[in-house]
């Protein structure tokens, strides 16, 4: 092979090379823009997204919430026979403080006052056990709102669970003895023992049921 010719092959070489190049890095280029385009149509959500999820919430927990039927031909008692304790569940400092004082003027026998664990939804429950139930359904007049449960204590004591919705306590001057107790629709007459879960904490205190004092701790 002569010069000229060894010349000319060397050139033609190295322009299918830089053919080759050219096709390539150009193919790469209109790749790079194509997904450059596409990654911002999802921006703007003009295309969707393959890694795009809907919003999904976890189921609502069921309740535990029994709701205790009042005994046949219940009617309410009298303020100054019921004694109750009274529990904060909210974020509100002296909230059960208050609401015993409230009580205990209208001669509620106040035993305790003081937080509770758990932080209850809505505007809170009255607990007792069977032979508190005319007692709750009583004090359910001053909490409109407040569902009554039923735990396996043995004596008509009544704890009050202030939930995070609770505003007020009603006008305790219209609750008078010998009004008959409705029946809930919800309430079942063979409730199991089962309450709300949560329970005071440790810093419970107590109170004189003529002026209860909030403890210290309570919350």
């Amino acid at each position: 092979m002569t010069v000229p010719d060894y010349t000319q092959a060397r050139a033609r070489r190295r322009r299918h090379l830089h053919q080759r190049q050219t096709v390539i890095f150009g193919l790469l280029l209109l790749a790079l823009a194509g997904t450059l385009l596409l990654a911002w149509l999802m921006w703007v959500g003009a295309f969707p997204s393959p890694f795009e999820r809907d919003f999904t919430s976890p189921p609502p927990e069921e309740s535990t919430t029994t709701v205790a039927c009042p005994p046949e031909g219940a009617v309410t008692v009298g303020l100054n026979e019921i004694t109750a304790s009274v529990y904060n569940s909210t974020d509100v400092a002296g909230l059960a403080g208050n609401v015993s004082a409230t009580l205990a003027t209208a001669g509620v026998s106040i035993t305790q006052t003081a937080n509770w664990e758990d932080t209850i939804v809505g505007v809170g429950f009255l607990r007792t056990g069977i032979l508190g139930l005319e007692e709750a359904y009583t004090l359910q007049l001053a909490f409109p709102g407040m569902v009554v449960t039923k735990d396996a204590r043995e004596d008509a004591l009544v704890d009050v669970v202030l939930g995070e919705e609770f505003g007020s306590v009603a006008d305790l001057s219209t609750i008078t003895a010998g009004l008959e107790v409705p029946i809930p629709a919800e309430c079942q007459p063979d409730a199991p023992t089962v309450s709300p879960t949560g329970a005071p904490t440790e810093t419970a205190g107590t109170a004189p049921s003529t002026a209860p004092a909030e403890p210290p701790a309570e919350g």
